[in-house]
């Protein structure tokens, strides 16, 4: 867990971390070249791996000794090692020596620096000649209090970062087991008896790929397609083609099942496929049973784990707990959509950052909005939208998380490099030298940071949607509770558009004015052109105006009185009243449309009808018109 102040003057690991947009969890990568080891083949390569495991362990091929799972896993490697063991890839890496086939991705000690991808391999070294192996069956890191949220079973209680691996030995596990391994401690380092290696490419023969008989028959095809429509309602055409929307339901369903999301049936799927109530396959060569009507309707299919929306590791822009919090949210279908508008907010600029309130960017954000960190998202929150002070409905915002904090007077200021560091369980802290009092921060428990943030993105979609405005801007507006400066609210209606004019129809800027309501009230001044923009609620049919000319002294001539009608359809007195609205006071409306010509230098061959269709996007929409060159 990051200490409760990071500072880009530190050049402790964490810090260092959360600065250097090339570093993750607590590490400088440009210190550690061995990350830079991996293979362009080893996304293509990784499903392989993971199945042949999967099939030896289902077989009991790899019972015993854990190693003789990396003997099956990797049986094509045109360069195998002689003993290919976890204790001999361990050992040989550690002297800096190279081993055939391999690359190192996480050194013992070092900090974990590179994204894991299903096939990798996680050795451990013993006493003597013992050693363990396990490759690992999925990308997302989990730390230890979200392992089971996340559905897996850890191997122990200790805090750090785990993934789930499948392994042979005397307790094999397969995917199908969501078995988690610690890989990392809390801070991001592997321990000094373990390390991660990857494997190559180029160091397996051709072969490889047809190791694990795969059927891709017509038949075959078909039958996939009817099981996932009869057990996870695919709504897939039967057509005995491999195409994109039956890979995609294939993930969708190994995702659902904890097994290797590749998008190929194997006989581990086969097996999935029929214990959850599908029919047998047919022979290779064998008919298939008729279409069942069902399956002739095609239907949207639930989106690919391959393609799920991801943040870039490395992205300084998202807080390390809020990355697991997304992982999270993105495998849960009532905040999926959620975690994908936060994601896409981040990826494409419109959202600033997602930060824990103990971090300098929040510090900074606070000074920006006149409050301290810790008093910057309200109380009884655990999560705020946090505006821009300046600009708050057009730049971009920043959601900020609490951390839980004890021992301490909130935001208390320690300098790091000073402090001593402990690490207690699953916080982690500092003490300061010259009181000795320790100052402990723990995330949320991730629960509360993943309601947190799928209140937030609702709050973000609002801003997305302009539906955010000054709470006086209005009067149908509704607070938003997670939402900061609380000046802004929820608005409701539609924005209507009003020139305030003399009697003589001079526009009157900087005219002060009032809007009644009912029993509500909006003052304000025009702009430079006599405009004004009030936002109306639905039910509301009419209004009155009330304003004064900032240039004339004799308050009987100043001051002046309009009822203006809300909802007012498209007949001719409707589009009357509209021009009256935006300044044009002659008597019938074609003296009204000559003024609204004249003055937008509109051509003769613009029709009337033209006209008065740009008049009601002016009045009823704020879409000003443009004057005609």
């Amino acid at each position: 867990m990051p200490p409760p102040e990071l500072d880009d003057k530190c050049d402790c690991p964490r810090c260092a971390a959360r600065m250097n947009p090339e570093s993750e969890f607590g590490v400088d990568k440009s210190k550690f070249p061995a990350s830079a080891g991996g293979d362009d083949g080893a996304v293509e390569l990784a499903p392989r791996v993971v199945r042949r495991a999967d099939l030896a362990i289902a077989e009991g091929r790899a019972n015993g000794f854990s190693s003789r799972l990396l003997g099956e896993a990797f049986a094509k490697l045109s360069q195998l090692p002689d003993d290919l063991s976890a204790a001999t890839l361990f050992d040989t890496f550690a002297a800096d020596s190279v081993a055939p086939g391999f690359s190192l991705i996480g050194a013992p000690g070092k900090p974990l620096s590179t994204e894991l991808l299903p096939g990798d391999v996680l050795c451990r070294r013993g006493e003597g000649g013992f050693g363990h192996a396990a490759i690992v069956a999925g990308s997302d890191l989990w730390p230890r209090d979200h392992v089971s949220i996340a559905g897996l079973n850890a191997e122990s209680n200790a805090p750090g970062i785990y993934v789930q691996v499948v392994e042979g030995g005397p307790n094999p596990h397969t995917s199908a087991d969501c078995f988690a391994r610690r890989i990392a401690d809390d801070a991001g380092w592997i321990p000094r008896d373990q390390m991660l290696l990857r494997p190559q490419r180029s160091a397996f023969d051709e072969s490889f790929e047809e190791s694990v008989p795969i059927r891709r028959d017509e038949a075959y095809v078909r039958w996939i397609q009817e099981s996932l429509n009869q057990v996870n309602g695919a709504g897939l055409v039967v057509d005995g083609i491999l195409n994109p929307q039956t890979n995609g339901a294939i993930r969708s369903f190994q995702q659902g099942r904890a097994l290797v999301a590749d998008g190929i049936v194997g006989p581990i799927t086969e097996q999935a496929l029929i214990d959850a109530g599908a029919q047998a396959p047919p022979p290779p060569g064998g008919e298939f049973p008729p279409i069942s009507p069902v399956s002739a309707t095609p239907a949207a299919v639930p989106p690919s784990p391959l393609t799920e929306p991801r943040i870039d590791p490395r992205d300084e822009r998202v807080d390390v707990s809020a990355k697991f919090g997304l992982q999270r949210m993105v495998k849960r279908s009532d905040m999926r959509n959620d975690a994908v508008r936060l994601i896409d907010g981040i990826n494409s600029g419109k959202l600033a950052g997602i930060f824990g309130d103990d971090l300098q960017a929040t510090v900074r954000l606070a000074q920006r909005h006149g409050t301290e960190r810790w008093l910057l998202v309200p109380e009884g929150e655990d999560g705020a939208l946090v505006l821009d002070p300046a600009e708050p409905l057009t730049t971009p915002p920043t959601i900020v998380f609490r951390r839980l904090t004890r021992n301490t007077m909130p935001g208390k200021a320690i300098d790091p490099k000073t402090a001593e560091p402990i690490r207690s369980g699953q916080e982690f802290g500092v003490r300061d030298p010259q009181t000795g009092q320790q100052v402990m921060t723990r995330d949320l428990p991730a629960e509360r940071l993943d309601a947190a943030l799928q209140k937030a993105s609702r709050s973000l979609k609002l801003f997305e949607d302009s539906e955010l405005d000054s709470c006086d801007s209005s009067p149908s507006v509704v607070p938003v509770t997670n939402l900061v400066p609380s000046s802004i609210c929820r608005v409701f209606g539609t924005l209507k558009s009003l020139r305030l004019c003399t009697p003589t129809g001079e526009p009157l800027a900087r005219a002060p004015f009032t809007v009644r309501m009912g029993s509500n009230v909006i003052k304000g001044v025009t702009d430079r052109d006599g405009f004004l923009e009030v936002r109306v609620p639905t039910d509301q049919a009419a209004f009155v105006v009330d304003w004064s000319d900032p240039n004339e002294s004799d308050p009987a001539l100043a001051n002046f009185t309009r009822k203006v009608f809300a909802e007012l359809g498209s007949g001719d007195e409707a589009d009357h009243r509209r021009l009256v609205n935006l300044g044009y006071f002659s008597p019938t409306l074609q003296e009204q449309l000559g003024e609204f010509r004249a003055e937008f230098r509109r051509p003769r061959n613009v029709s009337d009808s033209e006209l008065r269709l740009q008049v009601r996007a002016w009045h009823d929409g704020g879409e000003r018109p443009q004057p005609s060159p």
